[in-house]
């Protein structure tokens, strides 16, 4: 509503501790909102949180700790989405305690299970802060930008679900055009007129202070 815009802190039930470099997904189809990973005062977490915001409400925010099966990652600048068609969460790389990861994990949200995910076609580099969005367009992920070992990603891959936690990678060829290979930048799927949006973010010697728009 214009001219009642506000902040609220919501309170409520144990929430998770304090932390940055973290992980927040949101679950449309069940309206549940999960953070997990990032570093924290003393170090890295693995542990994963879910938010209710059917029952939830600035005064009681209904947090739930999440035990998953499986292997849940421990890192911070992981770049993750949902895949709405199977019900899971990927999450690409990110920062463990001495280095990159390669691995693209996959948290099924029915079974609360983590697993590795099964990437064929071309390779992701290690990579920490990528920008990660599902496209309502072609049904699979965009990853740009993120930091690697001696450099910042200049390339766009598209991620497209082959299966349950399985998914073929496509280094995109660029027809036109250019944007700056940031980090830690925001990437938001516009499906209105299919483009995604790329906010924000940090480049070699500045943060970035503009939007790109990537146009399929």
């Amino acid at each position: 509503t214009f001219n009642a815009e506000h902040w609220e802190m919501w309170t409520g039930s144990l929430p998770p501790d304090p932390r940055r470099g973290h992980s927040v997904v949101f679950d449309d189809l069940n309206n549940d909102l999960y953070v997990f990973g990032g570093e924290g005062y003393y170090g890295l977490y693995d542990d994963m949180w879910m938010i209710d915001l059917d029952t939830s409400s600035a005064s009681s925010a209904m947090w739930t700790s999440i035990a998953p099966s499986g292997v849940s990652p421990m890192r911070m600048g992981m770049g993750a989405a949902m895949d709405p068609d199977y019900g899971v969460i990927y999450a690409f790389g990110g920062q463990e305690y001495y280095m990159l990861s390669e691995t693209a994990s996959c948290y099924d949200v029915a079974t609360q299970t983590w697993t590795d995910a099964t990437l064929t076609g071309d390779s992701l580099p290690a990579l920490t802060e990528a920008s990660v969005a599902w496209n309502s367009r072609f049904n699979g992920f965009l990853l740009v930008g993120g930091q690697s070992y001696y450099q910042l990603n200049p390339s766009v891959f598209a991620v497209i679900p082959t299966g349950h936690c399985a998914a073929e990678v496509t280094e995109v060829t660029i027809a036109a055009g250019s944007s700056a290979p940031v980090k830690g930048a925001l990437l938001v799927d516009n499906p209105i007129d299919q483009t995604m949006l790329l906010v924000g973010g940090q480049s070699y010697y500045q943060l970035s202070d503009w939007i790109s728009i990537f146009s399929l």
